[in-house]
């Protein structure tokens, strides 16, 4: 009977991530894979609890949790004989020795790359139906002056829709935005006369509601009447 329980049970998988985007993209490409979500931890102090609150399978690790380190976490992974592999944008020469044996995955990773590091770890998963795995990323439709008709996109995310509307619609692009401008969908003579322009950053810029005289609109909820 438990043994019939243990094969059906999805493997749980704890994603140690301070970036709350990459941990949801990481979290959906873990669970295409066949896998579950044991919980997402920002802080290290999050990944100690989720360890001892529940049964962890592997861990999927940055190594740089808003200015900490995550190494004491990956001891502790060491320790209670957990299978991990780290995720982040920095090199191999940063890993202390003790944790250089754990496979490293480089920012950005595709769901073919999580696949194979959990198989690595956990061995091979049947993919459950009912999932989009082998399905399409996405989709992207684009259609007006300017752009390239049948563009292929090179490696888009989500993240570059809004670079690439504001660039569309004549507006500058803030430099803090974690996305960029789809530049292969646009015709070269167009990309020519309309380069991209650039502020740091839209936070700082305040909008202030108004209406016109005379009108019989009503006020909007943050005006005073």
């Amino acid at each position: 009977m438990s043994s019939t329980t243990d094969h059906a049970r999805q493997p749980e998988i704890l994603i140690v991530e301070d970036n709350f985007l990459t941990a949801c993209e990481v979290g959906d490409m873990v669970r295409d894979c066949g896998y579950a979500i044991a919980g997402t931890a920002a802080r290290i102090n999050r990944g100690f609890e989720l360890l001892d609150t529940g049964q962890i399978d592997g861990a999927i690790v940055d190594i740089n949790l808003n200015g900490s380190f995550s190494f004491p976490l990956c001891a502790e992974l060491d320790r209670r004989k957990v299978p991990y592999c780290f995720l982040t944008g920095y090199p191999s020469s940063i890993i202390p020795p003790d944790f250089r044996t754990a496979r490293l995955l480089t920012k950005p990773c595709d769901r073919d790359q999580i696949r194979a590091a959990l198989t690595g770890l956990l061995g091979e998963r049947p993919v459950p139906s009912g999932t989009h795995a082998g399905a399409p990323d996405g989709f992207l439709l684009a259609v007006g002056d300017g752009i390239k008709p049948g563009a292929e996109l090179r490696s888009a995310s989500v993240l570059d829709v809004a670079p690439t509307i504001l660039y569309l619609m004549g507006l500058p692009v803030a430099r803090d935005m974690e996305g960029r401008v789809l530049g292969e969908i646009v015709e070269e003579d167009f990309a020519r006369a309309h380069p991209v322009t650039f502020i740091p950053s839209y936070e700082s810029l305040a909008v202030t509601a108004s209406r016109a005289s005379g009108s019989d609109l009503p006020p909007l909820p943050d005006e005073v009447p």
